[in-house]
């Protein structure tokens, strides 16, 4: 059922629906404007988890970013807790992929946006957790020199308790396709490195138009971002070595390994051309491999000596044997 009014906003349409609530567009009577309201399921906001969501919410409020939502206002209503954000006319990033991702212009231009927009919200201590596609909008703006600009949405409501756990399809906190391995591990402690992971598969599939992971279920899934190697996706797509490699790095499964911060993702893209021409074709670019110890460096001099030592056995067992085969002869 549509409810006629949530507060002081009076609902208009329904936008969408998933694991993290119902989202409506509605109009602010106080203010008389359109906004955005997410109604969070009684599952995935618990009373200890709450003052920890305010408190989020509120931080995320105050970034003031170009690329992230605004949020107006966080209550409850009737016992359902809800999130009042500004609604925005546009459309979300995977209705634009196609079978082949995207162009590696827009590609490129899209992710450093997110990149830029996630730097800003770790600096104010905030992790997004639960970055993807469906989080990634594309609305017009004259202002922006491209005529278009990326908001992201969710900030702040995407972990909504203590816990980061896995659960039952449809109350997962993160989604599992694009979770970080120390996030799908249940890791309370997540970092900004979380983000930069997901961002990776982001790009990947920008990239590709494919997941770098799958798997029949949850677990399956989550399997394969813990312990397999994605195809590099140099392989999949005509993007630069460079492009490639900086996904590559994203998806390090550990945390070291990555990006030490977003600032230093979003300085990578910003130095990427992809007007330039892939310089190594696909099939000449190596799948990962472990690392294996380094081998014992061989030596010119002891290879020498070595063939001096038998060359000077070899003379010395001739010589040895030579008179022994004199005696040896019958004598006439």
């Amino acid at each position: 059922m549509i409810p006629a009014t949530i507060a002081h906003y009076q609902i208009v349409e329904k936008l969408g629906e998933g694991g993290m609530g119902i989202v409506w567009k509605a109009r602010d009577t106080h203010l008389d404007r359109f906004v955005a309201i997410k109604v969070l399921p009684s599952e995935a906001v618990d009373r200890a988890g709450l003052p920890r969501l305010v408190h989020e919410a509120k931080a995320a409020s105050a970034l003031n970013h170009p690329n992230i939502i605004h949020i107006y206002d966080i209550n409850n209503h009737d016992g359902a807790d809800y999130i009042a954000m500004e609604y925005v006319a546009g459309q979300p990033l995977d209705r634009l992929l196609g079978p082949h991702g995207l162009p590696r212009a827009d590609a490129l231009k899209y992710a450093t946006q997110v990149a830029d927009a996630l730097a800003a919200a770790h600096e104010a201590g905030i992790v997004h957790r639960d970055l993807k596609p469906s989080n990634i909008y594309l609305v017009a703006d004259p202002a922006s020199p491209c005529g278009e600009r990326i908001k992201l949405l969710d900030f702040g409501i995407a972990k909504s308790s203590a816990s980061t756990c896995v659960t039952d399809p449809g109350f997962v906190l993160g989604t599992p396709a694009y979770m970080a391995p120390e996030q799908a591990r249940g890791k309370r402690r997540l970092d900004g490195r979380a983000d930069i992971y997901a961002l990776g598969v982001v790009m990947y599939v920008m990239a590709t138009g494919a997941l770098p992971f799958t798997g029949a279920d949850t677990g399956e899934i989550l399997a394969a971002h813990e312990y397999c190697e994605p195809v590099p996706p140099i392989e999949l797509a005509d993007i630069t070595p460079e492009l490639s490699a900086v996904i590559q790095r994203c998806l390090a499964k550990r945390r070291s390994h990555r990006y030490p911060a977003m600032g230093d993702l979003s300085a990578a893209l910003a130095g990427i051309d992809t007007r330039r021409r892939r310089a190594l074709s696909p099939r000449t670019v190596p799948l990962p491999v472990p690392r294996l110890p380094a081998a014992p460096v061989r030596r010119p001099w002891r290879l020498a000596l070595a063939v001096a030592t038998v060359i000077a056995l070899v003379i010395a067992l001739a010589v040895g044997i030579a008179p022994m085969a004199a005696s040896l002869e019958p004598v006439p």
